[in-house]
């Protein structure tokens, strides 16, 4: 289906077909989109997008612009060249996010189950909850840059392995850290397995905590302080490259 004028509606599904094609300008209040959605017209706004299938979002005249979402939940895959703010929630839940040299800022909570993260330049404003595990993990490509200025909390409170980051290529990826990141709760382990510079604080009260690059050669910083409670396991992990600790 294509569509060559203005498209400007409440609440619409993307349900079947073999794609979705908009050539003119898109607005919605909330989109469900579980099949190809391709938009080169100016978006003129989005309200909330949950995005199972593949959206591919390329002006064809202008750009790159800023699109702003009251919330974003993707579980298939977003591609855009396109700044993202989103001002509510944000989910990762199994997709990916693509877009070399672009921002995501997410300004309020946010969830990482799993997925992907292409060259973006991810800032966390709020909180955010990485809830990854061992075997479905988020993992950072295309020298994307994690951003925490808030509080980046790591596992929960099973047993089970669950916070997993990890770098899935050999670009200059990196976790930045200016905010808290903590593991307050869970006995299974957690791990952020990239290279680390932190300011900010660091802090382990329940189970293991594994920190460093570990496949790559990518230094880390930490100027901040780095604690752990009795009865955790701190791993620091260095791989090929060099962890030096400046903090308390």
């Amino acid at each position: 289906s294509t569509f060559y004028g203005a498209f400007d509606v409440g609440h619409v599904i993307f349900y079947t077909g073999t794609a979705f094609n908009f050539h003119g300008s898109y607005r919605s209040v909330r989109t469900d989109a579980a099949a190809e959605t391709n938009i080169t017209g100016p978006v003129i706004g989005f309200g909330t997008l949950n995005q199972q299938g593949t959206m591919n979002i390329a002006p064809e005249i202008g750009g790159p612009v800023t699109l702003t979402f009251d919330s974003l939940n993707i579980n298939g895959t977003l591609n855009t060249p396109d700044d993202l703010i989103v001002t509510g929630g944000f989910s990762l839940s199994g997709g990916t996010v693509a877009g070399p040299g672009s921002l995501l800022d997410l300004r309020g909570n946010s969830t990482f189950r799993s997925g992907s993260i292409h060259g973006r330049n991810v800032i966390n404003h709020g909180q955010a909850s990485l809830l990854s595990t061992r075997s479905a993990l988020l993992s950072l490509y295309d020298a994307t840059v994690f951003d925490n200025l808030g509080t980046l909390v790591v596992g929960d409170s099973s047993p089970n392995d669950v916070g997993w980051m990890i770098r899935g290529d050999g670009s200059s990826v990196l976790l930045r850290n200016s905010g808290s990141i903590v593991k307050p709760f869970g006995t299974g382990e957690a791990a952020l397995l990239v290279p680390i510079d932190s300011d900010g604080s660091i802090s382990l009260t329940r189970g293991a905590l594994n920190l460093g690059d570990h496949a790559g050669s990518g230094d880390s910083i930490y100027h901040g302080p780095v604690t752990a409670g009795p009865d955790t396991l701190l791993w620091l992990t260095s791989g090929n490259s060099v962890s030096t600790f400046y903090g308390a």
